[in-house]
Order: C-alpha cells, then sequence, then structure tokens
C-alpha cells in the first residue's frame, strides 16, 4: 500500500493511483474500564469471563480476523477453499465459547456501535470510519489495539483500500492531469494532513499521523490480509456468513458449518 501505481498499458486498459487510506477493523476500548487491553484471544476469553462487556458485529467481516488467529486460510493458490483443513472450524468455536462466556453478538451494527458509545461494553471490534463518533464519546478514554493474536498467529483482518481511478476513455491530457492531481494528493505531507485532521489512516509508510488512534488503524491494515481481488473471494460472503449466523444460533457445529460453506464455495467457483 505504500507506493503509488500507474498504469497505463494494462490488458484493461485501466490507469490508477493507488489509495491514499487503507482500512481494516481493530479492537477499540474504553482505557477507564480496560486499563490493559488484551493481546491475546486467552486474554479477551478472560476480562469476558471477568465481566467485560465485548461487542461483535455478527457477519463474515468483523469476525473474519479471528480465522487467521487461529490459523486459518480461506484460499489456496489456485482460488480452492480450504477452510475445512484448519482453523477456521477452532475460531469458530472461540467465537461460540466467547458468547457463552457473555459477549453480545449483534447483527444491528447501529446497535452494537450504540453499546459501545454509551458506555454498556467496554470494547468493540470496528474500523476507522466510526473513530470519529467514537472520539466524540469517549474523548482520551477510547483505545485502539489489533484484534488479538491466537494460538494460530496474529489476527488476519482484511484491509481494504480507498483507491484514486482515472478513466481511460479521457482524452490523454485529461488522464495526465488527473494523474499529476492523484500524485499530489498523496504525496507524504498531504497524507498526513488526511490522516490527521480526516481521521483517515495513511497508505504510505513513510507518513506519520499525530493522532495514536489513526496509526494503530494504519498499522492494522497493514498486518492485515490484503482484500483478495478474485471472482472466487466474491463467493466467501455468503456461504461463510450463512456458516457464521447457524453456528452462533447454535443451529450447526462449527466442523459442519465449515465444511459446508466451503463446499458451497467451492461449487460456487467450479473447483
Amino acid at each position: 500500500f505504500s507506493k503509488l501505481a500507474v498504469d497505463g498499458a494494462s490488458a484493461e486498459g485501466k490507469i490508477y493511483a493507488a489509495p491514499g487510506s487503507v482500512k481494516a477493523v481493530a479492537l477499540y476500548y474504553n482505557e477507564s474500564t480496560i486499563p490493559t487491553p488484551p493481546a491475546t484471544t486467552d486474554a479477551l476469553m478472560d476480562l469476558v469471563k471477568g465481566g467485560k462487556k465485548l461487542v461483535i458485529n455478527q457477519n463474515g467481516y468483523h469476525n473474519f480476523p479471528f480465522w487467521g488467529s487461529f490459523g486459518g486460510k480461506l484460499l489456496a493458490a489456485d482460488g480452492t477453499c480450504i477452510a475445512d483443513q484448519g482453523g477456521f472450524v477452532e475460531a469458530m468455536q472461540y467465537l461460540v465459547d466467547l458468547k457463552a462466556a457473555g459477549a453480545t453478538f449483534e447483527t444491528d451494527g447501529g446497535k452494537a456501535d450504540t453499546l459501545f458509545r454509551q458506555g454498556q461494553a467496554d470494547m468493540i471490534i470496528n474500523g476507522p470510519w466510526v473513530l470519529g463518533d467514537y472520539s466524540k464519546d469517549l474523548g482520551d478514554k477510547l483505545g485502539v489495539v489489533p484484534v488479538p493474536a491466537g494460538p494460530g498467529g496474529p489476527s488476519t483482518p482484511l484491509s481494504g483500500i480507498d483507491g484514486w481511478y482515472v478513466n481511460p476513455n479521457a482524452a490523454d491530457a485529461q488522464k495526465q492531469r488527473a494523474v499529476d492531481f492523484a500524485l499530489e494528493v498523496l504525496s507524504a505531507e498531504n497524507q498526513a494532513i488526511y490522516a490527521d485532521v480526516a481521521g483517515a489512516p495513511p497508505s504510505r509508510t513513510d507518513v506519520k499521523t499525530a493522532n495514536p488512534l489513526v496509526a494503530a488503524f494504519a498499522q492494522a491494515g497493514a498486518a492485515g490480509l490484503p482484500r483478495p481481488q478474485s471472482a472466487e473471494f466474491g463467493n466467501y460472503w455468503g456461504p461463510f456468513g450463512d456458516a457464521l449466523t447457524k453456528v452462533m444460533e447454535g443451529q450447526a457445529t462449527p466442523a459442519d458449518a465449515v465444511a459446508t460453506a466451503c463446499a458451497d464455495m467451492n461449487a460456487a467457483n467450479g473447483k
């Protein structure tokens, strides 16, 4: 994410500029009730068992970091789903155990936000797009750390990007002006302003923001899993969203749900 890319000769005829900001979820916490944020899944579980309130959006995006925490890998190099080969079952069982310990899994994102913003939850997993709202409510009590690592390694939030695209059908002079503008906007100086004023995590590794919360999200994005830009990954959402719902509602075991989701994903992809 740290370099600008301009491609005027691709097969698709696209000209594009690299992203100006990177987005990934992390763990928000209230420093007044969580003086030491959890770095591991065991520590997170201990906090929940001890009465601390955790709210998680129940979907395949916000929960994606835990797949990596337990060593799970979604896709092989050829786009085949391999989630049933380890990690995903253990991660889903961990989420079930978190819920049993007292964590709230919420399908309404607005309700989840309200619980945290009003002090009814001590922790929530979410992205930088709500940083301004959370900061307004919690002020200097707001903290951000990566989603906890687990026995399988660091968490793997999906890293997304805000990118600049230039219409390849525009006149050459206009395309060059657009690229020049993107280069100026994505300079280190201007990305720093964007990060400090708008709270957008910078994609450039040479940009330092004065806001430690924004910096934490930049680090989360850099350490996350770049969201695959493939047709195969597009068929992740339905099967695994359904699997997570069934598991969290007690309608399927983690093993059965993952096996079914992976089979459905491969069927949709012709694998």
